[in-house]
């Protein structure tokens, strides 16, 4: 009997709860916990010198969307020549298929201007992480940045 509530002590005592089983990030080979994804809006700045347009700002709403909801994005983009089109694109990390929106210029001038739009959630479960695409295209070039939500 005491051997029997010895174990049973041990196993609760090294015994990780199922909530924080899934907090565990495995693929990395650790066993450090994943931080869970923000909720709300969020704001990313990016930086840097792409061939192409500049998309500079990318703001989220709803980060946190779950299957099926819209998520509205604005990006901010400039470029020496007009900027044609911006797209987006949501890619869940379990799924290669991934869904897009074109976005509209709102603010600004196709020189500098800020797009906006709404892209639906893909349809299917979230594992660990998701990525946001944005595509800019003008007689430069074409950028596209990935963005890793997480």
């Amino acid at each position: 009997m005491v051997v029997l509530v010895a174990v049973i002590a041990l196993v609760k005592f090294y015994a990780v709860p199922e909530r924080q089983k899934d907090s565990v990030d495995e693929s990395q080979g650790s066993s450090r916990p994943l931080r869970p994804i923000p909720q709300g809006i969020q704001t990313y700045s990016i930086s840097g010198n792409f061939a192409g347009p500049q998309t500079t700002e990318l703001i989220v709403d709803r980060i946190d969307a779950k299957a099926g909801e819209m998520q509205s994005v604005s990006v901010k983009v400039s470029d020496a020549n007009p900027v044609a089109s911006v797209t987006v694109a949501i890619t869940l990390d379990n799924v290669s298929k991934a869904t897009s929106a074109n976005l509209t210029l709102t603010e600004g001038t196709n020189l500098d201007g800020i797009w906006k739009g709404s892209v639906a959630f893909p349809d299917d479960t979230l594992e660990r992480n998701y990525t946001i695409t944005v595509i800019a295209v003008s007689t430069t070039g074409v950028s596209s940045i990935v963005t890793t939500i997480r």
